[in-house]
């Protein structure tokens, strides 16, 4: 029987009211995306998990913005929308048989991680990046001290309710978090990783790079997940 999400859809709701609030006299309130990206987002993300059942959990900062929900939000359990954590992070740690990625084989894919036990939780209930999408003039708008505020929030009325239904059972799941999120755990988790960007990108799938893909690979596997792929039969379309 699959665990229920341990929050309603209010408490999401009054999570990103408490955020609007909090950022009523920032100057770029404007470009936060509506309440319902942020609803399509949970919808999403417990479509394919469920946190009670979770054997590995990447922790990461947010979704990220994007104009409108036509190709869908910007979240990596969106089917419709491509992330580089396909290629960098997702393929080569859960083996799996194809190297390309299409709408339907995500989503087949993101069925399957989430079966065995796999999910991401972001720390932030709105985007804190891609704002030039809906023509801001800087991708992150929000400082570190606006960021560490904003997560707080999320976690106080949100996100921490999620994260300890995944936790405080006997067997807990392994957890990996970005660097930039792992600071706002309550405690600090052994598998670290940074985003890929231009500065690392040569090395970012490298053996001796310990912030990247082969990393993420040894705590797959170490969790038991590795093989997750394998046997996924997809269809190129």
């Amino acid at each position: 029987m699959k665990s229920p999400v341990p929050v309603t859809n209010d408490s999401l709701r009054k999570c990103y009211n408490e955020v609007i609030c909090l950022l009523a006299n920032h100057p770029y309130a404007g470009f936060i995306e509506p309440f319902e990206h942020v609803e399509e987002v949970e919808r999403l993300r417990w479509r394919y998990c469920q946190p009670g059942q979770a054997k590995a959990v990447l922790v990461a900062e947010s979704p990220v913005r994007v104009a409108n929900l036509t190709r869908g939000v910007g979240f990596v359990g969106e089917p419709r929308y491509y992330t580089p954590w396909w290629h960098s992070l997702f393929i080569p740690a859960f083996s799996a048989m194809s190297k390309k990625t299409t709408t339907v084989i995500r989503h087949s894919y993101l069925q399957a991680m989430g079966e065995a036990g796999f999910c991401v939780l972001d720390l932030s209930v709105i985007s804190l990046s891609g704002y030039k999408k809906v023509g801001a003039p800087v991708s992150r708008p929000f400082d570190q001290q606006c960021v560490n505020q904003i997560m707080g929030c999320c976690w106080q009325y949100y996100v921490g309710a999620i994260y300890g239904q995944m936790v405080n059972k006997p067997k807990p799941p392994l957890i990996v978090a970005f660097d930039n999120a792992a600071k706002h755990l309550p405690e600090s988790p052994k598998c670290r990783l940074k985003f890929e960007t231009a500065s690392n990108a040569r090395i970012y799938r490298q053996p001796h790079y310990e912030w990247g893909t082969n990393v993420f690979s040894q705590a797959m596997s170490r969790g038991r997940l590795s093989k997750c792929l394998t046997n996924i039969e997809t269809t190129i379309c």
